[in-house]
């Protein structure tokens, strides 16, 4: 198991393929083809040494594997998300301190 082999983009198919219950309408909403959601879970499953979702005539199923996975995968991307919005926060509030300084700065210049 290597698991510094596996993205993000693998741990969203999963949690999009779970939360839709279809490999198609997984690939619709993270803009990929199905095949691609295909391959990126059997990739996943690979690197992990472990079936996660069974494929069955009434759709797909969590393994128990895939149940333990899925809690992880999911707190993953929140965790991402934080990481996207402190850097949003942090490139706003530096856009706003450049611009006080160059407001500051004109406003002392003309002042002198």
């Amino acid at each position: 198991m290597n698991l510094s082999h596996i993205g993000f983009s693998q741990i969203e198919l999963l949690v999009a393929l779970v939360d839709t219950g279809s490999f198609s309408q997984a690939a619709s909403d993270i803009g990929v083809s199905q095949s691609a959601v295909s391959h990126g879970l059997a990739r996943l499953e690979t690197e992990l040494g472990v079936t996660l979702v069974e494929r069955g005539r009434r759709g797909i199923s969590l393994t128990e594997a895939g149940r333990e996975v899925l809690g992880h995968a999911r707190e993953v991307l929140r965790r991402l998300d934080a990481i996207r919005q402190a850097a949003a926060a942090a490139s706003l509030l530096a856009s706003f301190v450049l611009a006080l300084r160059r407001l500051f700065s004109r406003s002392l210049r003309r002042g002198s």
